[in-house]
């Protein structure tokens, strides 16, 4: 295994789906990021807010991070972008979903800005009024297919 453990940070539950998943695919350990013990490699599973990817800076200060996933909404990550957080691990991004109820603070005030803005859009932006037709009605993305490179590499 290219990890001893799985860590997460998740906020409205869609990363920590996808962490619990692979633990139990992979029979490694799993820890919310302020519970893991300190020290060991991990696969760091993190949601997106503005193209980063949240927890990381402190995932990598307790652990030596070997992978991470990406959680976020789009399906047109920007892998280039992803990849630049961790240069010396391998990056994923793994869709996950979007819950508006549970967005709070300035999580929900970015996104309700970001769905004005989609609202401005023209029609014809077939990928944008997805977006939008997910922020405004909740989404739900996780499935177990999107793990399976992930899985491989773990094994790897």
């Amino acid at each position: 295994m290219k990890a001893n453990k799985i860590v997460y940070t998740s906020n409205t539950g869609f990363t920590r789906r996808y962490a619990e998943m692979l633990g139990k695919a992979t029979g490694l350990p799993v820890y919310d990021l302020a519970q893991s013990p300190q020290g060991g490699s991990a696969l760091y599973l993190g949601w997106l807010r503005a193209g980063k990817i949240h927890g990381l800076a402190r995932a990598r200060k307790k652990h030596l991070v070997t992978g991470c996933c990406a959680v976020g909404l789009t399906d047109r990550p920007p892998m280039e972008k992803l990849s630049a957080q961790l240069p010396e691990g391998k990056v994923f991004y793994l869709r996950g979903g979007y819950d508006h109820g549970g967005q709070h603070g300035l999580n929900r005030l970015m996104m309700t800005a970001m769905i004005k803005s989609m609202e401005r859009r023209p029609p014809e932006d077939a990928a944008a009024q997805g977006l939008l037709r997910a922020a405004r009605e909740g989404a739900d993305f996780v499935t177990e297919e999107q793990l399976s490179p992930v899985e491989d590499w773990l094994r790897g």
